[in-house]
């Protein structure tokens, strides 16, 4: 595929939907107490989803932000190279990570705000998750996509 912004929209879609089964895996298990489509819906609703509706529409909103997080990061890599873009990816997807939180606490986005330490190690690590799996799709592409 030689489109690289719609070669990042997908990879950034699928390294979302992979992401999201580690952080409802978590959610799950009672580690977390957030999951990433609660972001959503605090920015979307000023609330957090009430029903199944909610969430879908809201899952739906997170993996499509992740695909547009996709575009910034293979139009980057022009200028930050390829090589090593595995920890490129996770260096990029922390970097999100820590602006997606100082925006949340300097705003303070109701629900957002306070975090549990199990909630900020999920988002931690479902972020690494991302980060490698949109490096890893995105050279699964072509070479010429993203060098």
């Amino acid at each position: 595929m030689k489109d690289r912004v719609l070669v990042g929209f997908i990879s950034g879609i699928l390294a979302a939907i992979g992401a999201d089964i580690v952080n409802w895996l978590l959610y799950y298990l009672n580690y977390a107490d957030r999951k990433f489509l609660d972001w959503a819906a605090v920015i979307f609703f000023g609330h957090l989803p009430t029903n199944v509706l909610e969430v879908v529409v809201m899952q739906i909103a997170q993996i499509v932000w992740d695909g547009l997080m996709g575009i910034v990061f293979i139009l980057i890599l022009p200028t930050i190279k390829s090589h090593g873009i595995v920890l490129k990816g996770i260096i990029y997807a922390i970097s999100l990570m820590f602006l997606f939180r100082a925006t949340t606490v300097l705003f303070d986005v109701p629900y957002l705000k306070s975090l549990s330490i199990g909630t900020f190690l999920s988002n931690a690590l479902c972020s690494i998750v991302w980060g490698v799996l949109i490096a890893l799709i995105i050279k699964r592409f072509s070479v010429s996509t993203y060098q």
